[in-house]
């Protein structure tokens, strides 16, 4: 039977405020949550803490009122209980927190004078909704259909979302889609008795902070990081794509984890733009590891597919390679393995080709961004004129930068202050929070990022982006820093594989699915896309060859989640 996302998740009750009725029905559906496999493992002064039947975050009391469900690791000697002891106002308990330790986690307590206070890290691993209804508050990352009876009054599909998602997937990053539900963005400390939040943890404010260029201590870092994270792991399935990054985060693996304990993984496309397996084999050989090889089938996705992925409380736009998802969850689910990823690196290690870069050089007063030889190579790198890069070097002298979203997530407000390239690092930094969301995957076994977490983050984020691009090339710092272990083939590569004819012909073989699913569904209906368009778009020869190959099954996974959420509230 495949898993539900709430059976990992969690469900925090604040009872404090409410009243008789809503007493009386969370009542009820603890008891029914409890005869379903959920545990009740924390009930103190009128907030109570429910798990999922296969949750796999532990919670912990770490204070009189103080819960924590996840993990948090100390930078120094002082515990989380020290700092709830040392750190009596809220918000510089939730600073100290965040800076001195890190983790996966959500951080609850309870004061007396106001409602429930939370803290999300700043990693973003653990999603945290939250909502008020006669005076009870519901915490939750995925809540189990029996809570959607104390969803908000006003709860419906907020179509205006929904329209947003449909043109940026990234939306669905700080955003539920049901009116009423709100949720605390990473690195954000909230008091929902006050309905207040600020972001006690920025990117921004990392960069300006003392850097280190001495590539060793990235090494360090990221060593550090993935031993901390698999500690206790059995096996480690790793994926071995032939790029940069997974090469990294296996090569920082094999230095804490005995080979017996990792399994690696290359996934090939059919065609040669799409197979990896030369590169996938390099690193292998060049690490002594054992590879397996896994042909990606070339086969139509089902309704029953997209169906799943509308199941959590955000559109699983993870799991839209449905039989990739699939299959990697199968081999966690049989190995009882944790899966580490290498998503996320080229946001911290800098993998965008930009002019901006030499803006950044010229910003920390570094005049050698104007010299020749430096706008020629960025030039090359960019497929630019040295003018051009030039232009960008002193553009913000007069007022040009790139531009930003519609819709910024937090991490991107008030960054006018920082150099142009920095700031698209940390755009697409806060574009990377996709990753820890909803699949098939997750549902399996506990997904690790190591390049998400806090300590990787805030070492790239520290340097200045024209020295993670030294050489002038992408990702050029972290190509120095673990040389010695990439293979050559994977440390001097400039391409990457392409999926696009691949996800072209599975969207072909899809088009009688998608062209019933989506011209005749709910987001048609209510004008949210636009039907003779679709038609026009949902054609063989359009498909086949269309450079955003995913986009379309987004649509499809957005329409099944639309789907799946107005049965769910029709039968509150």
């Amino acid at each position: 039977m495949t898993a539900k996302p709430s059976d990992t998740g969690y469900v925090v009750l604040d009872r404090s405020q409410a009243a008789g009725k809503a007493l009386a029905l969370v009542q009820t559906l603890t008891a029914d949550l409890l005869n379903g496999g959920w545990s009740l493992v924390w009930d103190v002064g009128e907030i109570s803490l429910l798990l999922g039947p296969r949750a796999r975050h532990a919670a912990r009391l770490v204070g009189p009122k103080h819960l924590l469900i996840g993990d948090w690791r100390p930078n120094g000697e002082r515990t989380l209980s020290a700092l709830v002891g040392l750190n009596r106002d809220p918000v510089a308990l939730a600073r100290a927190v965040t800076s001195e330790g890190w983790g996966n986690y959500v951080f609850f307590w309870r004061a007396d004078d106001s409602g429930l206070r939370v803290l999300r890290d700043p990693s973003g691993a653990i999603d945290c909704a939250h909502w008020r209804r006669d005076g009870l508050t519901v915490v939750s990352d995925q809540w189990p259909a029996e809570i959607d009876a104390l969803l908000p009054r006003e709860v419906a599909i907020d179509w205006e979302a929904v329209g947003r998602m449909l043109v940026h997937s990234q939306y669905s990053v700080r955003h539920v889609a049901l009116r009423g539900v709100r949720t605390i963005d990473a690195g954000g400390f909230a008091d929902l008795g006050r309905c207040t939040e600020i972001a006690v943890w920025r990117p921004k404010d990392v960069f300006g902070r003392r850097y280190e260029t001495d590539p060793d201590a990235l090494v360090e870092v990221v060593d550090r990081t993935i031993a901390s994270l698999t500690h206790g792991a059995p096996t480690v399935i790793a994926e071995l794509s032939g790029g940069l990054d997974s090469a990294i985060t296996v090569a920082s693996l094999l230095q804490c984890k005995p080979r017996s304990g990792v399994q690696l993984v290359n996934y090939y496309g059919p065609w040669i733009e799409g197979d990896e397996r030369a590169y996938a084999r390099a690193t292998s050989a060049h690490l002594e590891a054992e590879l397996t090889e896994v042909a990606k089938p070339v086969q139509a996705v089902l309704a029953s597919e997209l169906a799943r992925l509308g199941q959590g409380i955000r559109p699983a736009f993870q799991g839209v390679d449905t039989t990739y998802d699939a299959d990697m969850a199968a081999r966690l689910s049989r190995r009882r393995a944790v899966s580490l990823t290498g998503q996320g690196g080229d946001a911290v290690f800098f993998q965008q080709a930009t002019p901006w870069i030499a803006a950044d050089r010229l910003f920390r007063g570094d005049f050698g961004a104007l010299h020749p030889r430096y706008l020629a190579n960025v030039g090359r790198w960019t497929r630019r004129s040295a003018w051009a890069v030039a232009r960008a070097a002193l553009g913000p002298m007069f007022g040009q930068r790139p531009g930003m979203d519609d819709d910024p997530h937090p991490w991107n407000r008030a960054t006018g202050d920082l150099p142009p390239a920095k700031r698209m690092q940390i755009r697409q930094l806060a574009n990377c929070q996709v990753f820890w969301r909803d699949c098939l995957r997750a549902r399996a076994a506990p997904l690790i990022h190591p390049f998400l977490s806090q300590p990787v983050m805030e070492h790239c984020l520290a340097l200045p982006t024209d020295l993670l691009a030294v050489g002038e090339r992408d990702r050029g710092f972290a190509r120095k820093a673990f040389k010695e272990r990439l293979s050559p083939m994977i440390r001097d590569r400039r391409n990457k594989g392409d999926l696009t004819r691949y996800y072209g012909r599975i969207n072909q073989l899809s088009l009688p699915m998608l062209r019933k699913h989506l011209l005749k569904g709910r987001l048609a209906e209510e004008g949210v896309v636009d039907r003779e368009l679709f038609s026009a778009v949902l054609t063989d020869d359009h498909l086949i060859w269309d450079g955003q190959h995913n986009r379309i099954v987004l649509v499809g996974v957005l329409e099944s989640w639309v789907r799946n959420w107005e049965a769910r509230l029709s039968r509150r």
